[in-house]
């Protein structure tokens, strides 16, 4: 046989090329000399074949006789191929994989190994000359627990002397991964110790990744990896030595993301975005800032035109997985670590230039951020929503960052455990307040409604946000309509689209979902949405992950109640979204990321630096916290009550 040509390979159930390589197949078993085959490849593609077969994929064109004879052929040459197996041990192993054709072919040779027990039979002064020549397979014989704890003092032996073991320790227990983490099984030997070893001398390597030691700096101690502060910090000095070397040498071809905000007079509307180059450019309207009279009303310029939050009371600060672009989805990062995206980042520049800029404003005006803040708590959210009695304290316009920080962060506390008290037991008692000395809980601050926000809770729904919103999904191209649309809900809202212009694999699916009601042929075949107010709600979770159910028309409620009770959607009660609880965690603790600002056990154990400059932009994100926070306060008493007359 022809070593070069294209051999046929099962990658899995659910893999595209199946029907391709199944008519290969075809060719191949008709005209088959099984007597001829005896060559690892050969014997190889035949037992990619039978697995195939395993797996209930044929072509449909095959009778059932034809079926037979196929599967017959293949499990004959099954039997052939165990026995060469078998007798492996004693022969020139080394030879054997190097001859191989495809990296699926080298899986399949070790998962032999592994499930004949021919490792039994194989030296283990052997085994490890077997790894040594040819290092990269190691990635393939992890994948079988028991081949590598039969091995476990030569692949232990092994990895400390590969240059990328680090790397397979990191991608398997830090590294996020879209599917599935690799299915890596390390020695039981292998321990903390030997762990933190083969990742130091990584550090200490020329080959080191500036990716990986990223995982490194943002990883968290578990049971299968754990690294003391001195490699945390080693990783972290390489990084930033990479880092610059990165930069230097690519300063022709950087991008940057820049945020310009300013005031201006004369504008017809209260604020103008654009972009000039990289720099996102927002121009707010001095004449509309003149004619507010009252703290309140300056106070809610935070809602609109700042958009703190959206029209539905959810903030527009947190990081969605919707403004994600494509590359960011994929490129490497932790598992541990909060997914701050391009668009995040801007969004924050944003928020916080946005207080430095009403903050100079007012100062003209011998006002502050802060006292609007104080005034919306302590005056609006008292009398207008009959709290009693919310209590929030500025600090000294005299006062340092610092100090101010030092301030504001336990009347920040204090604002979320008023609003817990209050939540729970209908009054604030600032006496029992004083008792308790456990931190907040931002997860276990309660919503005074019991249903408030809506999350996906089933495959169903999954499925759905894929194939209709998601620009991975491949439904939304037509040749007829190339790019203009991103999705498939788009397409079919804005263009008269027929079943013919959808291509042969997109069909299927196309009759599935008309098939579950979901999209219709209409009269002059063309498709249409069947279900709107179920999709409706499907695209709000693909844009937000979230809904607040009291912002909905009652035909949306409606459908959300059904769906909660056919358990495809879920519903919680709390202040906060689960995305802004972890939005919160990101800037105030490392209690869920390892990323994170740490803000409050910076400056509660006293480890902040020196920084004046670092202490101003801790503060704006404080203060960016508290008011995003007196927003969300607002929103759950009002739904509160919108809530109470609609169930009257």
């Amino acid at each position: 046989m022809n070593a070069k040509r294209m051999r046929i390979v099962f990658f899995s159930k659910e893999d595209g090329s199946a029907h391709h390589f199944l008519t290969m197949a075809e060719d191949l078993l008709i005209t088959l000399d099984l007597d001829a085959r005896s060559e690892i490849n050969d014997l190889l593609e035949l037992y990619h074949i039978h697995l195939y077969f395993d797996s209930g994929l044929f072509l449909p064109t095959w009778d059932e006789a034809k079926k037979q004879a196929f599967i017959g052929i293949v499990k004959i040459s099954f039997d052939k191929l165990k026995r060469f197996m078998l007798a492996l041990p004693g022969t020139d192993i080394i030879s054997i994989i190097k001859s191989l054709d495809s990296p699926e072919y080298l899986k399949s040779f070790w998962r032999l190994f592994n499930d004949l027990s021919i490792y039994k039979k194989v030296d283990k002064a052997d085994f490890l000359l077997i790894l040594e020549s040819k290092p990269s397979q190691i990635r393939k014989v992890l994948l079988y627990k028991n081949l590598v704890e039969h091995f476990h003092n030569e692949i232990k032996s092994f990895l400390f002397n590969y240059d990328e073991a680090a790397e397979l320790l990191l991608s398997k227990f830090e590294q996020e991964h879209r599917h599935k983490a690799p299915a890596y099984n390390f020695p039981s030997s292998l321990n903390h110790t030997d762990k933190e070893k083969i990742i130091e001398k990584y550090i200490d390597s020329e080959n080191a990744n500036l990716n990986y030691l990223q995982l490194v700096q943002q990883s968290k101690d578990s049971n299968d990896l754990k690294f003391s502060p001195k490699i945390r910090l080693k990783a972290k000095r390489k990084s930033e030595v990479l880092n610059n070397e990165i930069l230097e040498s690519n300063k022709d071809h950087l991008w940057c993301i820049g945020v310009d905000i300013g005031l201006d007079s004369g504008m017809k509307e209260l604020a103008e975005y654009y972009y000039e180059g990289d720099v996102f450019r927002a121009i707010y309207s001095r004449d509309y800032l003149d004619t507010i009279t009252s703290d309140t009303e300056l106070f809610q310029v935070f809602r609109h035109p700042f958009c703190y939050i959206d029209e539905h009371g959810l903030s527009t600060l947190v990081n969605k997985e919707s403004e994600m672009d494509v590359m960011e989805k994929i490129f490497m990062k932790s598992k541990n670590a909060y997914p701050d995206g391009i668009v995040f980042k801007r969004k924050a520049f944003l928020a916080q230039g946005q207080i430095v800029l009403l903050n100079s404003y007012l100062k003209s005006k011998e006002n502050s951020v802060e006292h609007i803040v104080s005034a919306f708590i302590n005056q609006h959210l008292n009398t207008h929503y009959r709290v009693q009695h919310l209590r929030f304290q500025p600090s000294g316009t005299h006062l340092s960052f610092l100090e101010k920080i030092r301030v504001l962060a336990p009347e920040f506390e204090s604002l979320l455990r008023q609003y817990e008290a209050y939540v729970n037991d209908g009054v604030i008692d600032f006496d029992l307040l004083g008792l308790s000395s456990a931190p907040i809980r931002l997860n276990e601050i309660r919503s005074l409604v019991s249903k408030k926000y809506i999350y996906t809770n089933s495959e169903t729904i999954g499925r759905l946000l894929y194939l209709f919103f998601s620009d991975q999904s491949s439904l939304y191209y037509t040749d007829k309509y190339k790019d203009k649309y991103h999705n498939l809900y788009d397409l079919l809202k804005n263009e008269q689209v027929s079943f013919d212009d959808f291509e042969s694999y997109q069909q299927p699916e196309i009759k599935k979902l008309i098939e579950e009601d979901y999209i219709l042929i209409n009269d002059n075949n063309t498709i249409g949405i069947k279900n709107e107010t179920l999709l409706y709600i499907v695209s709000k979770l693909y844009k937000d992950e979230v809904l607040n159910y009291w912002h909905h028309k009652k035909p949306v409620r409606d459908m959300i109640d059904e769906l909660i009770n056919e358990k495809q959607l879920a519903a919680g009660s709390s202040l906060f979204t689960r995305q802004e609880i972890s939005f919160y965690n990101y800037y105030l603790n490392k209690k869920e990321f390892t990323n994170g600002i740490d803000l409050r056990n910076k400056y509660l154990h006293g480890s902040n630096s020196s920084s004046e400059k670092e202490h101003q932009s801790d503060y704006y994100i404080l203060l960016k916290l508290i008011i995003l926070t007196a927003l969300k306060i607002e929103n759950d008493l009002l739904i509160n009550d919108f809530a109470a007359k609609a169930q009257v």
